[in-house]
């Protein structure tokens, strides 16, 4: 453990209010984990040398996904929104592509990360805008769990966006989203610790930022119950038109963003 750092832990907490303020409103008001948002905030404050991998903020952004799902999941399972059947059926194949895209990152260039989440950014926002078809047919699911938790690993991301459309083929929408808000909770903090517990170049990457890291999820931690409420209400106080507006704009700037950070990492 590297000696004590009070400015770096007051620093992470600092971040981590602002992240957990800024991915509880997005969980609130999009219903998707805070990644979108994590990542890029991560790689903009955390004090880490740049060596050409992503995996030091991705596996940041993952612990703050597994906090924010701590929170939703909850909920949901109250609520008797959290379909256990699938869960059985699909943890095992989705905890399994989370830990091999999250160790993914330690050897895929920054540039491939940015470039794939910053494409998937700007596909939700698209998606947003586009109108709706009535045809619902059931596809297969399993198959589906590996690859959504791979790419949820490898971009520290939670799988809502990718599962939620995908259940809703075959059961209430408030089940698919507790669901997926569950096996994104799941995901994240089983990926997240076999891969500290298993590979060892986890810790010379994020030693330097330790004391950062601390602060930064325990202010996570404290925001998000709080922001995530808050990101609801705004359902209640705008048209849904405007919230869709909102998002579309948040989405497609983050997405453009993370697109030119990656021709800036590529010259």
């Amino acid at each position: 453990m590297p000696p004590f750092s009070p400015e770096l832990l007051v620093y992470g907490l600092a971040v981590g209010a602002v992240a957990g303020f800024a991915g509880g409103v997005l969980a609130g008001l999009a219903g998707v984990g805070g990644g979108f948002l994590y990542v890029p905030i991560f790689l903009l404050t955390m004090p880490t040398a740049d060596t050409g991998v992503m995996a030091p903020h991705i596996m940041a952004s993952m612990v703050g996904v597994f906090l924010t799902g701590a929170v939703s999941s909850r909920v949901h399972w109250k609520l008797g929104h959290v379909d256990t059947a699938l869960l059985r059926r699909f943890l095992p194949w989705l905890i399994a592509g989370a830990c091999l895209g999250l160790w993914s990152t330690l050897k895929l260039p920054a540039v491939w990360v940015l470039l794939a989440l910053g494409s998937l950014d700007l596909w939700m926002a698209w998606d947003l805008g586009r109108q709706r078809r009535q045809d619902k047919r059931p596809v297969p699911l399993l198959p589906w769990m590996l690859p959504i938790g791979f790419v949820s690993g490898a971009l520290g991301i939670g799988s809502g966006v990718m599962m939620v459309p995908l259940l809703r083929r075959h059961v209430a929408l408030r089940q698919a989203v507790g669901t997926a808000a569950f096996c994104g909770f799941a995901m994240a903090g089983t990926a997240s610790l076999m891969n500290l517990g298993l590979e060892r170049d986890w810790l010379a990457l994020l030693a330097p930022s330790f004391w950062f890291l601390i602060g930064s999820w325990l202010g996570i931690a404290a925001i998000i119950p709080h922001s995530i409420r808050w990101g609801a209400s705004f359902h209640h106080r705008w048209p849904e038109s405007s919230v869709t507006l909102a998002l579309r704009v948040l989405f497609g700037t983050i997405g453009i963003s993370l697109l030119l950070q990656a021709v800036w990492r590529s010259l």
